[in-house]
């Protein structure tokens, strides 16, 4: 879909979340992902759109029971350089630094806080 000619004739909202379908619901890979992330496509969106979708992209993986773990220093790298000023992205960075796995079990306890169960249609009443 995204190298289909008119994409990127497609507003700003619509291009962010293919993206994020992509990056986030799709559970693609890491190294999936990157290659989107060098696509002329994830490119042309504003830099801290990019930063954003980067940021979600790799809490989604770090969350993931994966058995390859994947280095995520350049992607924060690369983030925080598009976007500065964020500072979900800078704390981020700065505890995957400091220790991966303390990174990773932040995310898990915040992704068991917030995750919502969807009630089963079946059971709704009115």
């Amino acid at each position: 879909m995204i190298d289909l000619p008119r994409f990127n004739e497609c507003s700003e909202e619509v291009r962010i979340y293919v993206f994020y379908d992509l990056f986030v619901n799709l559970l693609m890979d890491a190294f999936q992902i990157e290659e989107l992330m060098a696509h002329p496509s994830f490119k042309a969106l504003s830099p801290c759109e990019q930063n954003r979708l980067i940021r979600l992209a790799i809490t989604k993986q770090m969350t993931l029971p994966l058995k390859v773990r994947f280095n995520f220093k350049n992607w924060l790298s690369q983030a925080t350089t598009l976007c500065p000023k964020d500072r979900k992205t800078a704390l981020i960075r700065v505890i995957y630094n400091l220790n991966p796995s303390i990174l990773r079990l932040v995310l898990n306890i915040r992704k068991s806080m917030y995750s919502e169960k969807v009630p089963d249609p079946l059971f709704l009443t009115k």
